[in-house]
Order: C-alpha cells, then structure tokens, then sequence
C-alpha cells in the first residue's frame, strides 16, 4: 500500500474518532441538560413534592400535608445559612415533639394556624416562632393553675385560610387548646388554593426545560405561582373573594368555642385590617382579639431579603417576643404570671 493510501486511512478513521467524540459530547450535554431540569439538580418549586401527602379531602380537591415522621430537608439555597431540616412528627406537624392527644393536667395549650410564615418556612424547626414562643412562656412564666405550656403549630407552607381551618379540624381540634394563635399574611386575603392550583398544575406541565433551566439560574422559584395567582384574579372579581373569604373565616369562628388571636404584621392592607374588624361580630360568645402591631421584621433584618422574604431565625425571634409580650399585656393567658418566675 502506498504512503498516499495509508495517510488518507488515517485521516478517515481520525475523522470518525473526532465525529463519535463529538456527538457524544453532544449526547452527554443533553442528559446532563436534562437532569438538572427534570431531575433532582434543579428546584423550581417553592414546596418539595416528594415529602407532602396530597389528598382530596371533601370540597378541597388539592389539600396537603407534610409527610409524617421524617426529617424534611430544604433545598440548598446560597443564600440560606445552611442545610435547613424541618422535624416532622408523627401527626404530619413541623414539630420538636408528638404531643399527647389529650391534654395533661395542668398544662395551658396554644395551637398555630398559618401559612408558611407560621410553618416555618428556611428555618430549621427549632427556630420556628412557635417554638420559641413555647420556650418563653415555660422559662419566663410561672402560673399557679398551669406548670406547663404547650405550643403546636399546625402551619403549612402554601396553605390559604380553607387549607388551614381544614386542617384544624382535621388535626388540631383533637387537641382541645386552650387558646388558638392564626397568624396571617397580605396573601392570605386574596389566595383561595381551589382556584389556584390547578391553574399551578397547568402551568407546571406545559413549561419548557429552557424555561426551567432560566427559572433555576436566575432563582426565581415563584414565578409560576405568580402566574396563577395572577390568572385567579382574573377570573374573579375582588368582591368574590371578599365574600369567600368573609364566609370562611366566619364559619370557623362560629365553630370553636375558645378564644382566638387574629396576628398580622403592619404592612397589612387597609382594606384587609377593615375585613378583619368585622370578623369579631361572627362570634360574640368567645374573645376574639386582632393584633396588626407584630415587627416589622424586614426593617429588622428579620427577613431573607432580596432573596426571600420570609423570616429568618431573627425575623422568627423577633415575632415570639412581640407575641410573647402582647399575651402578657393584655392578660391573654388566664393566670396570675410573673417575668421572674415568682408567683403572684
């Protein structure tokens, strides 16, 4: 064989060596593409699937719990101080403990309502304001009728005022407390989950992977949530949700026969304060007190701003005291309490 022969041999089969090369780089760019969009190396949703229990449960088609019994880890964020582990007891609640069903003797029982600001949302359990709150009143507080206090949080991350009174009557009422604490938010005033999620379930479904590689790049994890609620509004009028709101919130009041405190941080709305006056008229027989005056935890550096802004373990912090502090002033709890821990 020629010189010419054996150069034009080699120069073919280094020619396919570089095109196998180069379509498989191609082919393994792809997977990889693919798995951080579709996988678990991208995060694009604010709540993590995989630990919560959906269930339609009456006329709550997209009602959902944590899984219980697990320790429920958030995805790794560069703006969080470091992993954050959610404890989830036994009665699907993001808890340090399982409490008895029923009550011990001499113990005064607070039970939360709330969204993820009273979950607990980028904080690890014991950081949580319930929990923090539960630790000042049975290291500050002494009472002659109650050696003991008990806070359990019945929060969930994305829950509206439906998804929370549901959940009290599923989970919380069973515990029979004495006092119930429901913290709400600006978005709990316009969010109804039956009329968003599955407009969120939509949206979920038809995105492209370069959509969610943009999401996952440039962080912005609530975009599609921002979509649904944008396209709930659309659908329905500000007195419709006015009126289901109104209709929800009486009918749960209407139902308990302890007293309620209604918190709320001070950037809520005028028209929402005013929605809220009228509530303590749906149930004259129990207290039903409203407290707009919590920190304002973002001037605070109480929050994950510009990243998030949910509370972080000082935002958290900063709303146990203030809510410890308004249960003192204003005689919430049914004792005779001393800071000092001597009994009066």
């Amino acid at each position: 064989m020629s010189v010419f022969w054996k150069v034009f041999y080699i120069g073919v089969i280094i020619i396919e060596f570089i095109t196998i090369g180069f379509y498989g780089y191609i082919l393994y760019r792809k997977k990889v593409f693919e798995k951080n969009v579709l996988g678990t190396a991208i995060h694009i949703d604010p709540l993590k699937k995989e630990n919560l229990v959906v269930s339609s449960e009456g006329q709550l088609a997209y009602f959902f719990e944590s899984k219980p019994n697990i320790l429920d880890k958030e995805y790794q964020k560069s703006w969080l101080p470091g992993q954050i582990v959610y404890t989830i007891n036994t009665d699907s609640l993001n808890e340090r403990y399982d409490y008895a069903i029923e009550k011990p003797a001499n113990a005064y029982r607070i039970l939360t309502l709330g969204d993820s600001y009273t979950f607990g949302h980028f904080v690890n359990t014991s950081d949580n304001w319930t929990e923090v709150l539960e630790d000042l009143l049975n290291t500050q507080v002494r009472c002659k009728n109650s050696t003991t206090f008990e806070v359990i949080n019945l929060g969930e991350r994305g829950y509206d005022m439906d998804y929370s009174i549901h959940r009290y009557m599923k989970r919380g009422q069973k515990y029979r407390p004495d006092l119930i604490v429901w913290l709400l938010v600006e978005n709990d005033f316009f969010n109804i989950n039956e009329e968003f999620f599955g407009k969120l379930h939509e949206i979920e479904k038809n995105a492209t992977k370069e959509e969610l590689h943009e999401m996952e790049a440039s962080g912005d994890t609530y975009r599609f949530w921002r979509q649904a609620q944008e396209d709930m509004k659309k659908r329905l009028t500000d007195k419709q949700i006015f009126d289901h709101q109104n209709s929800v919130a009486s009918r749960f009041l209407q139902q308990i026969d302890m007293p309620i405190v209604l918190l709320t941080f001070p950037n809520l709305s005028n028209p929402h304060k005013k929605q809220m006056s009228l509530w303590p008229f749906f149930n004259k027989n129990i207290s039903i007190r409203i407290q707009h005056q919590l920190p304002d935890i973002e001037k605070e550096n109480g929050t994950y701003k510009p990243n998030d802004f949910h509370p972080n373990a000082t935002g958290h912090k900063l709303i146990a005291e203030s809510v410890f502090d308004y249960f003192l002033k204003n005689d919430i709890i049914p004792c005779e309490t001393s800071r000092s821990g001597n009994l009066q």
